[in-house]
Order: C-alpha cells, then sequence, then structure tokens
C-alpha cells in the first residue's frame, strides 16, 4: 500500500473516534477502494459527489430490481468516494462539508427503505428498519456530540446497509428491510453496551 493510502487511512480513523482499521478486512478494503477512486474522480467537488449519490439513490427508488440496487451500490460508492476526494484535493475539515455529508446519508437512508417499499418489502418491515436506523444514527450523532468515541463497527454500519439494500432490490425486498431492522437495533444495544 502507498504511503498516500496509509495517510487516507490515518486520516479516516482519526475521525472516526481512533477506529482500528486493521481490526477489520472490509473497513480497511473499502477505504483502499474509495482511495483509488478518489484520483479520477478528484476534478469534482466532494458537496457534487454527495448531491450525485442523492440523484442516484432517488433513482433507485424508480428505478425496479437490478437497475435499481445498481443505483445503491453507486449510492454507496459516491458517499465513500466524496471524503476521500476532499483528503485528496488537501481540503480542510469544515462543519459545512460535514453536514453535507451527514445530510446526504440520512436522505438516502429514507431514499433505500423506500425503495424496497416501492420493490414490496412489507411496510411494518421497512418502518422498524427506518426505526433502526434512525436509532443507530441518532446513537452515534450523540455521542460524538458528547466527544465519546465511538470505535465500534456493527453490522447495521452504512455501508452494510447499502449492500442489503442493493441485495434486496435485485432478489427479497422484505429480506433486506428485516436484516437492516435486525442488524441496526443490534448495532444499537452494541454502541450502549460499548459504553460499559
Amino acid at each position: 500500500m502507498t504511503r498516500a493510502a496509509d495517510e487516507s487511512l490515518a486520516a479516516w480513523s482519526a475521525r472516526h473516534g481512533g477506529y482500528d482499521v486493521s481490526r477489520s478486512r472490509v473497513v480497511r478494503g473499502w477505504l483502499r477502494l474509495m482511495h483509488q477512486l478518489a484520483g479520477p474522480l478528484a476534478r469534482f467537488s466532494p458537496d457534487a459527489l454527495s448531491a450525485a449519490g442523492v440523484v442516484s439513490a432517488a433513482a433507485a427508488v424508480a428505478v425496479p430490481g437490478r437497475g435499481g440496487a445498481g443505483l445503491v451500490v453507486a449510492t454507496g460508492v459516491l458517499d465513500g468516494v466524496d471524503g476521500a476526494v476532499a483528503r485528496r484535493r488537501g481540503l480542510p475539515l469544515s462543519a459545512r462539508g460535514a453536514l453535507v455529508d451527514t445530510t446526504a446519508d440520512r436522505i438516502t437512508d429514507v431514499l433505500f427503505l423506500l425503495a424496497l417499499a416501492r420493490a414490496g418489502a412489507w411496510r411494518p418491515l421497512v418502518v422498524a428498519a427506518g426505526t433502526g436506523t434512525a436509532a443507530l444514527e441518532g446513537r452515534r450523532a450523540l455521542s460524538r456530540r458528547r466527544g465519546d468515541p465511538v470505535t465500534t463497527v456493527t453490522p447495521g454500519e452504512r455501508p452494510f446497509r447499502v449492500a442489503y439494500a442493493a441485495l434486496g432490490l435485485a432478489s427479497s425486498p422484505s429480506a433486506a428491510a428485516a436484516v437492516i431492522a435486525g442488524t441496526t437495533f443490534a448495532g444499537v444495544l452494541a454502541l450502549y453496551g460499548d459504553r460499559t
């Protein structure tokens, strides 16, 4: 791995409560991929990439089946690469950039669930998935505001939810909604357990 990639991993770790990326092959692999994709996408602003992710997620609501699944994956990549592009371009951390990124994430979370509902997911499961997602992200946000480092990575985290939604649109929307609900509520419990 290159020195620039090492620095990118270290920067991500610092922004995520000092999480040790060597603890997870999935996290490490994802971050390396985003670092590589940031090169050709560096001519775009991070905010434009975030906005493109929202547009992609909105399109996933309208496009059925595998086409929608592909758009969900594209949204996940755009969401992951915006921060890598900001680091590659040497842009400083800003409250505005963090707000744009977080807002785009929450909008696309809702759009993924709408896509699953439109594809036929059982509505109570979609509501449970939305509640679990809001609870998990709210718990993380509250911990960050209090200055508590959150270093636990659970199967309910956003990259996993992107994968569940994409797989659900390609095969079983109700199963995806159930998995999102179960993993996000389990994630909330794990975060509360991490504090004790």
